[in-house]
């Protein structure tokens, strides 16, 4: 009987990426001067479970990455070698190769073996300089099971840990210590199970559960007389079933797989697809307008004849909003999944350009929806090389001006009513104006001096503008900033910019909570029904006639407290027949993006709600003016504004 093997790849390729940020992070956080043991162990581990799931599928080539890495790892551990900085770089570089290396296998394309090839020789050079009486290399070391035995409780013994307790704590792909931890819990495993440093194939123990590594002398694989699984043969003896050696009470199957769940799992968590959440999401959304529609319908019974019913239809209301609530949750993730991977970004750009700087990160447990975090990952990261770049000034000058030689850069997230709040700060230069307005006018932009801080600031989104003196590798080539800006307004955020020369800069990101709900408030214009993003509106009022004004080719404009701001009528917009056609008989809703304000005006406001978004170009193609749709309790679809578009509309001219 044949397993195919490919049914477990995307565990694997799951597991071993987790194990790959988690060593990351440990070594960025490592003191070279006093290194902690417990987070060697760790990355030790995390190296070694990634050796054993590698060899355990044939991807041979990040086998032999980890193989190499883990011999340093382990020699560091066991002080035997002094960690360096050019360690920790090289460590880095081997997680940045086997990363590349996963992503190929997952994708079925070809990694570059250079790149492997090359770490390797790295790492080898370094295990070499440390250990002047290292092994010949290429030389299998062949041990029987009392020698690994006899290593693993050594190995324990010198370094004061608990195998049994250490390494056995992993879900999926389990790492044993460099020798076998006992036949009883070979015969009793569970999962993958990492042999000597010296593996390469996978097979399966005897009682079928889970799939071992022998030595890397193992060739061929039979298949055993139960027709259970692979076992393999070594050229140098023939198989030999493991003794029969009693198992320990605490190995009792079930114990040991409920145990091992609890203690790695932690929160008794699961591994969901994400298209199963997102159907599940859509079908809540559906529910939530069904429920809507309900409610408007019971809303125009008489409530003495019929008060269970719309006593009913009020629980049934607070039960789907509470669903709604979970449901929603499910998608909601942790901001450090993007946070925590700067603390590479800014040591390795940090050096490249000299500098000194240290990431502080606040906020990292604020949750945000997933689709946000995977697009917002790409904006932070072009703000984050700015700052190092532009903003945090060489150690000498810093010193200069009566700063720290190293400098700090902020990331910081909230939550603030129904928006999330990120921001990047510095300590560094500051924005420069008069260089920015000098650099606006090179390029023939409308500029002047009368200009406010916040208008100038919105100048560097321009697509292809720089200041930056120096074409650097790290930024300065007039490209993501304006990049910056799309990717943020596509997912109905904004940017704003508050930097003071001298002191550094902060970059404010506000963004929605989810892109599947919007608070929003519902306006009435003609028989159509608009939705407003709540984050968007500042106030609504009802102008005086003398407020609004008439520029002759530019439309019209109304006065509000010492502003004149453009006046957009929904209904020639949208070429929609309205119930009130002077402004100063309807109502005004004040809208601010990018910096820039406009007053909208409508018929009149019906009320705010919290609404499902579908797309409109997936079900009818792209409105001007329009972000998206929704679907109201009296069955009507309503236009979502895009008050972005608008915005940028009224600026331009188009009224």
């Amino acid at each position: 009987m044949s397993i195919d093997m490919s049914q477990f790849y995307q565990v694997f390729f799951d597991e071993a990426a987790e194990h790959l940020a988690s060593m990351e992070a440990l070594l960025l956080a490592l003191d070279l001067d006093a290194p902690d043991a417990d987070q060697l162990n760790a990355v030790f581990r995390a190296a070694h479970s990634i050796k054993g799931g590698s060899g355990t599928f044939g991807f041979t080539d990040m086998a032999a990455v980890t193989h190499i890495l883990e011999t340093l790892l382990d020699r560091v551990r066991k002080n035997e070698i002094t960690l360096t900085h050019e360690m920790v770089d090289a460590f880095l570089q081997a997680g940045d190769a086997l990363r590349g290396l996963l992503i190929a296998h997952q994708n079925g394309s070809l990694a570059d073996e250079a790149v492997s090839i090359a770490i390797c020789a790295k790492l080898e050079k370094l295990t070499a300089e440390g250990s002047p009486q290292a092994p010949v290399k290429g030389t299998p070391t062949v041990l029987t099971a009392e020698d690994s035995m006899q290593s693993t409780s050594s190995a324990a013994a010198e370094s004061g840990s608990n195998p049994s307790a250490d390494e056995d704590q992993s879900y999926g792909f389990f790492a044993e210590t460099d020798g076998i931890k006992s036949e009883a819990e070979k015969v009793q495993g569970y999962g993958f199970f990492d042999e000597p440093a010296v593996i390469r194939s996978g097979v399966e123990n005897a009682q079928g559960y889970g799939f071992f590594e022998e030595p890397e002398v193992i060739k061929s694989g039979v298949e055993n007389a139960q027709g259970y699984g692979f076992f393999t043969e070594m050229e140098s003896r023939p198989y030999m079933p493991p003794p029969a050696i009693s198992a320990r009470q605490d190995d009792v199957p079930g114990r040991r797989a409920t145990d091992r769940a609890a203690a790695t799992v932690g929160e008794n968590s699961i591994r969901v697809g994400v298209g199963k959440v997102d159907n599940l999401v859509n079908l809540v959304g559906e529910l939530v307008i069904t429920q809507a529609m309900l409610t408007e319908t019971v809303s125009k019974l008489d409530p003495v004849i019929y008060e269970r019913l719309l006593s009913g239809m009020a629980q049934l209301d607070r039960n789907t909003r509470d669903l709604q609530e979970s449901v929603m949750s499910v998608r909601m993730m942790p901001i450090s999944l993007v946070f925590s991977r700067f603390q590479r970004v800014v040591r390795d750009n940090a050096a490249k350009l000299n500098k000194k700087v240290q990431l502080k990160i606040i906020g990292e447990n604020t949750e945000l929806d997933k689709g946000l975090i995977e697009k917002i990952s790409d904006p932070i990261t072009h703000l984050v090389r700015n700052s190092l770049d532009h903003g945090i000034e060489l150690p000498a000058d810093r010193i200069a001006q009566g700063k720290d030689p190293q400098g700090t850069i902020t990331l910081r997230a909230a939550h603030q009513g129904g928006s999330i709040i990120l921001e990047v700060s510095d300590d560094g230069a500051g924005l420069n104006r008069e260089r920015i307005l000098a650099k606006a006018r090179e390029r023939g932009m409308p500029v002047g001096e009368s200009m406010s801080d916040a208008e100038v600031w919105q100048i560097i989104f321009s697509p292809g503008f720089s200041t930056a003196a120096v074409v650097t590798d790290v930024s300065g080539r007039g490209v993501g900033m304006d990049i910056v800006k799309k990717n943020i307004e596509s997912i109905s955020g904004r940017i704003d910019i508050n930097s003071v020369l001298g002191q550094g800069s902060t970059m404010t990101i506000r963004l929605p909570l989810t892109l599947a709900i919007l608070d929003g408030l519902s306006i009435a214009v003609g028989d159509q029904i608009f939705i407003v993003p709540l984050g968007f509106i500042s106030e609504s009022l009802q102008p005086e006639p003398g407020e609004i004004k008439e520029i002759s080719g530019q439309g019209e404009v109304v006065h509000v407290r010492g502003e004149y701001l453009p006046l957009i009528a929904l209904h020639k917009l949208f070429n929609i027949q309205p119930r009130i056609i002077n402004p100063a008989e309807g109502i005004l809703v004040l809208l601010e993006a990018e910096g820039k304000k406009i007053a909208l005006f409508v018929d009149e406001l019906v009320g705010q709600h919290q609404v499902v978004i579908k797309s409109l170009e997936t079900n009818y193609r792209k409105v001007p003016g329009v972000s998206g749709a929704t679907i109201m309790g009296d069955g009507r679809v309503a236009m979502i504004i895009d008050v972005g578009a608008l915005v940028k509309w009224a600026v331009i001219g188009g009224q």
